[in-house]
């Protein structure tokens, strides 16, 4: 899938649930830069495990 498809599928997803609520409240501009950089986050932890050269990313904070 897409990061755009990706990012869609989970915003909206994350609106119908009840503890998220709330995102319905938010600017989509919140929400979408949230995923993004979760997103790069989790990639950038994958990178590095995998074997990526270049400085060691940590585990992705929230």
């Amino acid at each position: 899938m897409l990061d755009v498809a990706v990012q869609a599928k989970v915003i909206v997803l994350a609106g119908r649930t009840v503890p998220r609520e709330w995102s319905a409240e938010v600017g989509a501009d919140a929400l979408i830069q949230a995923v993004r950089d979760r997103h790069r986050a989790y990639r950038d932890f994958f990178d590095e495990v995998g074997g990526r050269k270049g400085v060691r990313a940590g585990k992705p904070g929230f």
